[in-house]
Formats: C-alpha cells, structure tokens, sequence
C-alpha cells in the first residue's frame, strides 16, 4: 500500500499494546511509557541517525562521540577519558575555585621564575630555586630564611633563622640537639653548672672536692677529702682520705677511704666491718656462710650456709610467699592458717609434674618411732601406660562423700557422674544422689538402669518381677517350675490356657495330638468345625509350596459341607431351617486371583480337557449349559480403563456382543 496515499485522524489519540506506543489526545507522544510527561517520551535507548538539533539536553549522563555545542551549562563536573578546550579562558562561576588534577608541565602563568627542575643523573627531577627562599619573610637575605628581618647581625636579625650557602648558620633563640661535634673554641659565656655530663681530667681535679651538688665521673676519683651533700657517682674506683657524703656515695668500682665513710654508700664492699648504728644495707646479692637477721627485703639471695629467721615473707607484707614459725606455708596469705595455704582470688592452679611420674602420698603416723607401713594413701600419675592411681595402701574403707557439709534449703544435691573426655555432653555413669545407677543414661529411673545391651556371664538373681518389653531369646536350657503360679501353664498334666499364643518359629503338636479351634473334643488333627479360616499356603499331602499357590500332591482335598473363602472370612451363605447356616458356594473369592499356569486346563465334566476351558461335556450333565459372558452398559464401557486386547462382552444398550482390537469395541454381529 506504498503508492496509495493514506490518511488517519484519530481525535482520542492512538495506543500500541500498553506502552509500546501511545499517542494522548494532547499530542504527547510516549513510547516505553502509557503516561508520556513531554511532547515525546522515550523510556529506554534511542538511536537518531542523522542530526539531531535541540534546545535544551538534561540527562544524568552524556556520551558523545562527536559533539558540537554552542553553549555548555555543566552543574557538577565533566568525567572523561581527556577535556581538550583549545583557547578561551576556564573561569569559575562566582567566587568558587577550579582545581586542576594531574599533569599541569603545560600550565602558563605561574610564578615558576625562581623555580627550575634540575636532572643531575640521579634518576629523578629535583627542583632547583634560583634565587633566596623566604618562609615567613618577603624579603630573605639568607639562602635559606625561616621568619627574621633584613638586619643579619645577631642583634637586628630579631627572631628567626638564617642559612647562607658558606654553612653558617645564625639562630636568635634556642638550638637543641643531642649531640654537638666540632671545635668549641668560639663558644663563650659557658657556666660550669650548666654542664651536667662529662669527663674532666684528674689534673684539672683539686685535691680537696667540696661541692653543694651532684658529683659525677666516669673513671676514677682521686682526692684527698671529699664533702658534698648531694650524690657521689663514680664508675671506675673512689680514693680519697675522708668522705663525708649528705646524699649517696655510688661506686661501681673500689672504693679506698683511709677513714671514716659518713653518709650512704652505694657500690660493692669487699670487706665491710664494724659498721655501727643502725645500717639499712641494700643490696641484690647476699653470699654468706651464715646470717641471722630478724627480716630480709632483698631482690636476690644466694646463701651457702645456714639462714636463721623466725619468719619468712616474699611480697608486700608476705602476701605472695609466707613460712612461719610454726611450720606453716602460705602462699597468698600472710597468716597462714592451715599447714599448706593457697588463697587468691580468681583462678588457683598447683600443678606437679615429673619427668617419670608424678604422685601425692598421704599418711598416717601414730607415734614419731614407728614407721607408716601400710597406712598411706596415693594419689599417681605416670608409667607406661600413663595411667592415673588412686591407692588405699591399708585396709580401710574408700569413701566417697557428696554433699558432706551443712544442707541448704531450696538447693539440689547433684551427683556421681564418670564422663569420657572427648565426648563431655553425655556421663558415661551417673549414681543419683538417690542411689540409682545409670549407665549409658543421665537421669536413671531405677536404681540401675542400662541403656544398651548388657551381658551377665553368671548368674542372676531378681527378687521381684522382672519386666522385659522386647523379645525373650534363650540359648540353651529353659527351666520352668511344673506349675506357673498365675499363668494358667501347666507342663506336665492338666489343661494350659493362654489368651494369646504367638510363636516365631514352629508350632510342634506330638504324635496322636490334635488342636481343636472352639471345642475341647477334637475329632481331628486340626479341627475348626464351628470356624472359618484364613491360610496363606496350603498344602495337602505335601510340603513343597510353588509361589503363593494351593498345591494338592498326592492328597485329597475333600469338602463335603462348606466351602473355602479366599480374600473374604465370610464365604456366602444362607440361613435355613431351625437357624442352620448353609454356604451358598464351595469357593468364595473376594479380591482374589487364580492363576493357571502354562500347559494347564479346566474341564467341564470330563477328567481329560482338550483345551484350556473344555465345555464339551456339560450339555449331558446339567441342565444350564451355557456359557455367560459379562453384561455391561454402554456408560459402563466407556468408564472402563486399561481394557485388554481380545476382551468380550454382551453390550446391554445394543444387545451385541462385542470384543475389544485394542482400540475400539467391535460388535460381532
């Protein structure tokens, strides 16, 4: 229909599907969209080939490949791979600031007169200032200025620090170091007491040292007297004639006093007698052959001899480590109460370990002449077997005791519980405090109560009912009383009643027995006269069974009165005169199947069949000798599902008989 000119008005607009495409009375156009907003409303991606021209773009984003445009309004930023603007200026609106990130080596304008990168071969460009560099100052008259003035005398320079390229440097406050090498012939003003380390030679020592504060050297001392009330120090040796020290004398070498030592002394003494008053001495190792002391605060003591005290404490107080005099070890206490104490809050551990085995004995001694023998007990850990004792080594009693201290109200006693380490949810044992037993069973019921199999070599003996809820299985001999009080069992005379009787293997009735089933007078071996019966197998004459199938082999299976109900426990019958029960048929099926396996036949009235079914015979020995196929509707037809090929029926609604080809149902006449 190209060549024909079309036209369409449609007042109401157009609509294609639901958002396809949509033409509002209005004129808007919306494509992607059932509600357009603008004169053309594209929800999704359009391509325009050719130019486009427009007032106005708002978008998130903008891609163009190539792009003219007159005038850009940009609100936030331009992303992109490179911005090439090739003149103009780049101004930003208002007072804002544009930062510029990246490469700016083409950046024109910039104060760079003084600043030049300089590449001496080391792999990188430094930059090189051609001119002084002033850092709080415009007007640096030093290679390098922090702050000061253009004056460069000590006095006019003011507050500041200078550098000028021959090394000098000149500094207005304070300079601090940790160290100072050079020559220190230009330093002047220096105070003796602002020197507070060093060494001075012995030459430059007086013979007589007498000074107000500290004394320090790092080798020898050698004076005639020294007097000082602070602190004397010397690292290698001391000699004087007379010390008199207000504060403390330290000595890490030897020190020679041809008199008397006034005031503390701190060093090693080779030999020290005749100290009188009352000495504290301090110090971290105590070699003696005997000290009798009343109490030692020392870090260390190493004593070969003999150490006599009334008391021993280690710690503030002897709250880590105390040993009184009455033969008593505290640890955490200072007054121990018992012969071994440990008290500390949180966590307490004693742990005692051996290189072959580790144990605790524990005795009994009645008398300090007698030995204990037998009368320990032992507490081991450690053989070969890395097995844990527990040994009463005499003949008393092992006890175990559970809540042996006071009761208290309101709180459950626990109990005995034996747990294996690697599985610690469930006891192996548990003895209640109540005296049951469990093994293998947490909260027992009785007083033992095993869950699992259990095994008793010998014999058993129960003193009450014994209730077993699963199967009896017995391996040899079962012995029984000759008479079963209350169980009706008699085993050598009499009559024995059961209300059940159910056996696993086989029911042995003896030679010349019977079972009578609703009569004590059985006149056979099984005899069911007043009863029916249901029997899965039966054979007769043999006890070879094929399948689920009757067999009759080398028997007779005779029913003269009755008949046999397979699938059913209520054959068909008729009640006749004075009440008597009559079965309407010998054979009873209900829900049932006879199968008659390959090579076998049925005949009607004849001993040899010539066939499968054989009805040859049964015009001369009855009066209906007939053959009746199943009569069916045709509804009841058409409901039947999964019919066989070869079926044959009599349709009732037709009065045909048909049979079914495996799709359809075919009449026959």
């Amino acid at each position: 229909m190209a060549n024909i000119r079309k036209q369409f008005n449609f007042r109401n607009g157009v609509q294609v599907d639901d958002d396809n495409l949509i033409v509002t009375s209005t004129g808007l156009v919306g494509i992607g969209t059932s509600i357009p907003n603008e004169a053309l409303d594209v929800r999704g991606t359009a391509k325009v080939v050719g130019l486009m021209t427009a007032t106005e773009v708002f978008t998130p984003n903008l891609t163009a490949t190539n792009a003219t445009i007159e005038n850009l309004s940009i609100s936030t930023s331009i992303i992109g791979a490179g911005v090439s603007i090739k003149s103009g200026i780049v101004t930003a609106s208002g007072s804002g600031i544009v930062t510029y990130y990246g490469d700016g080596k083409f950046l024109q304008g910039l104060p760079t007169s003084q600043w030049l990168d300089v590449d001496v071969g080391l792999g990188f460009t430094s930059i090189y200032a051609q001119g002084f560099v002033g850092v709080g100052t415009v007007d640096p008259r030093f290679l390098f200025q922090v702050a000061g003035t253009s004056d460069t005398s000590l006095a006019g320079f003011a507050n500041g620090v200078g550098i000028s390229s021959s090394g000098n440097i000149l500094a207005t406050g304070i300079v601090t170091a940790s160290s100072f090498v050079g020559s220190g012939i230009g330093i002047t003003s220096l105070n003796a007491s602002n020197i507070s380390s060093g060494t001075l030679n012995n030459d430059r020592l007086p013979q007589n040292i007498n000074i107000s504060g500290i004394l320090t050297a790092s080798t020898s001392i050698t004076s005639g007297n020294i007097n000082a009330s602070g602190i004397v120090t010397a690292s290698s040796e001391l000699f004087a004639g007379k010390i008199t020290v207000n504060g403390n004398a330290a000595i890490s070498g030897i020190l020679t006093v041809t008199e008397n030592v006034i005031g503390n002394l701190v060093g090693i003494a080779s030999t020290a007698r005749t100290l009188i008053g009352n000495p504290n001495i301090l110090v971290n190792n105590v070699t003696a052959t005997s000290i009798a002391v009343t109490s030692i605060d020392a870090t260390n003591i190493n004593v070969t001899g003999i150490v006599t005290s009334q008391s021993l404490h280690i710690g503030t107080g002897g709250t880590a480590v105390s040993l009184s005099s009455n033969a008593r070890l505290g640890i955490g206490s200072a007054t121990p109460t018992k012969d071994l104490q440990i008290l500390k809050s949180g966590e307490v551990t004693l742990e005692i370990t051996g290189s072959d085995k580790a144990q605790i004995i524990l005795g009994q001694q009645k008398t300090t002449t007698s030995g204990i023998g037998n009368s320990t007990a032992l507490i081991r850990f450690g053989d070969e077997l890395r097995e844990f004792d527990l040994l009463n080594g005499d003949q008393g009693n092992f006890n175990y005791y559970l809540h042996a201290g006071s009761s208290i109200a309101g709180i459950q006693t626990g109990d005995f519980r034996w747990f294996y380490g690697q599985n610690l949810a469930a006891p192996l044992m548990t003895l209640t405090f109540g005296g049951n037993l469990g093994i293998a069973k947490t909260n027992p019921d009785h007083k033992l109560h095993v869950v699992g199999t259990s095994t008793v070599t010998g014999n058993a003996f129960f003193g009450n009912d014994v209730n077993i809820s699963g199967n009896l299985t017995v391996g040899g001999n079962f012995t029984l009383p000759s008479l079963i009080s209350g169980s009706n069992i008699f085993v050598t005379s009499g009559i024995s009643t059961f209300n059940n009787l159910k056996t696993s293997g086989n029911l042995l009735v003896g030679a010349g027995s019977s079972i009578g089933i609703s009569t004590t007078v059985p006149i056979a071996s099984i005899d069911a006269r007043d009863n029916t019966a249901l029997i899965g197998l039966l054979g007769v004459g043999t006890d070879v069974f094929y399948g689920n199938e009757v067999v009759n082999v080398n028997g007779t299976l005779l029913i003269t009165e009755g008949g046999i109900g397979v699938g059913t426990t209520a054959p068909l019958t008729t009640t006749g005169a004075g009440g008597n029960q009559f079965f309407n048929t010998m054979l009873d099926m209900y829900g049932s199947v006879i199968n008659i396996r390959n090579d076998s036949q049925i005949g009607f009235n004849t001993t040899i069949p010539r066939s499968i079914f054989d009805y040859g015979n049964v015009g001369s020995a009855t009066t209906r000798p007939v053959m009746v196929v199943p009569n069916i509707s045709l509804s009841t037809i058409t409901g039947i599902g999964q019919t066989p090929t070869g079926a044959v029926i009599f349709n009732t609604t037709t009065n045909k008989f048909q049979g079914y080809t495996g799709i359809a149902w075919i009449d026959f006449h």
